[in-house]
């Protein structure tokens, strides 16, 4: 007989769904302050309250005035996702709620900005590269992000240039206040490098395309990654047509990227055993972050080469193999490896956040089951 679980009607969703996981149950009572109980609530109506709680995050965010706000919107984020992944909810929604609420951050934090500075001069995207740019953000993502504004006579642009300047290095400065911390590489819109007319982004690419070696793509590959978040996206959208015109006038661009993703190699010595790492912070431990690159960097390189606008992982693998570009058992072996890696992932950052420490994406294989430490080496294997 299954044992009968109780909690008071007070506590949060994701204790209650946390309860019925760890006792394997369907059913679970609500009780008073009296101890009596008041209502028998089930797991899916649990599962449907955790959706309505991301709901709640997204509807707080879009109400603030207040970078303060945001914060207090934000903090149980991980609550829910641990909520998500204990009742089975797949990555890809996981993950789609985490980019839904950065989204909506961006989006408040700009509106913010043309407050406090104004109008902006002229068209503009607000754009996430990376992670953010394909929508995978975890419970830690630093910044990676970009202006793209309007070409402007040589007399006007000062003056734009400045305001965008001061704009971007305003958000990433809100940003890193969030929790989203500044990229260390400096790929920011912070940065005056990376806040530009549209014209020096296609100069960027060009030169990046036409004439890079391997090593100079190594640094930049994040920016393939690209996506509007907020503003023209008809800037985007030009610069990724630029893009299609010049790969297929250099196919040794091609070359350059499999290059790189095969400087990548999975964490297995010859035996099979998976190969160890350790810093200052992180002893005997393995990047799950880097596991995931050459997964990413092979659907990034051919949806680029086949003209696919989509950023998103999973969806770039979906419309390869709904165009025959991948065969079924190569893109359900691909699908399975990214879905069970960022699960691993994501789980691993609760558990570090529930402890009271920073999270991050070094795992140590000792804290995990046979049977996980199994199916990692043979996903590192595919």
């Amino acid at each position: 007989m299954a044992p009968i679980c109780s909690i008071n009607e007070n506590s949060f969703v994701f204790e209650a769904i946390m309860l019925i996981n760890e006792n394997k149950i369907s059913h679970l009572f609500t009780t008073n302050s009296n101890n009596e109980i008041t209502q028998v609530i089930s797991a899916e109506q649990l599962q449907q309250l955790s959706v309505q709680s991301s709901s709640f995050i997204l509807k707080e965010i879009n109400s603030a005035n207040y970078l303060s706000e945001i914060i207090n919107a934000k903090q149980n984020l991980h609550w829910i996702v641990n909520s998500m992944i204990s009742s089975g909810v797949n990555t890809k929604i996981v993950t789609g709620l985490l980019a839904s609420v950065f989204n909506n951050i961006v989006e408040k934090l700009i509106e913010l900005a043309i407050v406090e500075f104004g109008n902006p001069p002229v068209k503009f995207a607000y754009v996430g590269l990376g992670s953010e740019g394909r929508g995978e953000e975890t419970l830690i993502t630093d910044q990676d992000n970009a202006i793209i504004f309007e070409d402007v006579s040589t007399d006007k642009y000062e003056e734009v240039k400045t305001y965008f300047d001061k704009f971007g290095a305003q958000i990433s400065d809100w940003l890193n206040e969030l929790g989203y911390d500044y990229c260390k590489g400096n790929i920011m819109a912070k940065n005056t490098k990376w806040c530009q007319p549209l014209s020096i982004w296609q100069n960027y690419f060009t030169k990046w395309i036409s004439t890079a070696q391997a090593q100079d793509l190594l640094e930049v590959n994040i920016f393939f990654d690209y996506k509007c978040l907020y503003g023209d996206s008809s800037l985007t959208n030009k610069l990724r047509t630029h893009i299609g015109e010049l790969v297929k006038l250099h196919p040794q661009f091609f070359i350059y990227m499999v290059q790189n993703t095969l400087l990548y190699k999975p964490p297995l010595n010859v035996f099979g055993n998976i190969v160890l790492e350790s810093n200052s912070d992180n002893v005997d431990t393995f990047s799950v972050k880097e596991a995931l690159i050459p997964i990413v960097s092979f659907a990034r390189i051919y949806s680029i080469q086949h003209s696919i606008s989509q950023t998103n992982t999973l969806e770039r693998l979906e419309i390869l193999f709904n165009t025959n570009i991948l065969s079924l058992s190569t893109y359900n072996e691909i699908k399975y490896s990214y879905n069970y890696l960022m699960q691993l992932r994501l789980k691993h950052q609760i558990s570090q956040i529930e402890k009271g420490n920073k999270a991050n994406n070094y795992i140590s294989p000792k804290k995990l089951t046979n049977i996980d430490c199994s199916t990692i080496k043979k996903v590192f294997t595919q």
